[in-house]
């Protein structure tokens, strides 16, 4: 089985060893966003007893929401592609790649709209009567984020090769194997 490349690096993993964690994470995604959608439609009357910030509370869950949808989109594609072909019929999975790059470059707005939201709910700009809970729904909503961002980046590292070895087709290719 062949090495992925994606970003003209070798990985740690072929493109069919996508399977599984991309299962786990359309799951978890899932979950996510139907308790961010639950989060907006039962406590939207809350965002009213909010002094101030009940906007920025609206654009970040709209916004987590849209993005939620889209990685999902990607990840359950990225999962059907990695799921096809067998281990020495690799050409079913050539779109794996591809995937990969647009799911990182969801993720960079998904790390800024994290930021953002941060910095938002986390610094005081929001503020609710007491008896109010969504701003602490909204803080563990940023708080779950983040944990997620980051075992997303833990994965990539244990995954990544740092040696920008070439590919092994490469080598069979120009000869230099055997």
């Amino acid at each position: 089985m062949p090495a992925l490349v994606v970003f003209q690096r070798r990985w740690r993993i072929g493109s069919d060893d996508l399977v599984i964690p991309g299962i786990i994470e359309v799951l978890l995604r899932a979950g996510w966003l139907g308790l961010t959608l639950t989060l907006m439609v039962h406590h939207e009357s809350d965002t009213s007893k909010c002094m101030s910030g009940s906007h920025l509370l609206r654009v970040y869950l709209i916004g987590s929401l849209v993005i939620l949808w889209v990685t999902l989109l990607i990840t359950l594609v990225l999962v059907y592609f990695s799921s096809r072909g067998t281990i020495m019929n690799t050409a079913p999975r050539k779109h794996v790649s591809s995937l990969i790059v647009i799911r990182v470059m969801v993720g960079i707005p998904e790390v800024a709209w994290n930021i953002m939201g941060s910095v938002w709910v986390l610094t005081g700009q929001v503020h609710c009567k007491p008896d109010t809970a969504l701003p602490l729904l909204m803080q563990a909503l940023v708080i779950y984020t983040w944990v997620a961002i980051g075992l997303i980046i833990i994965g990539i590292l244990l995954l990544f090769d740092p040696m920008k070895r070439p590919s092994r087709q490469g080598l069979v290719e120009s000869g230099s194997l055997g």
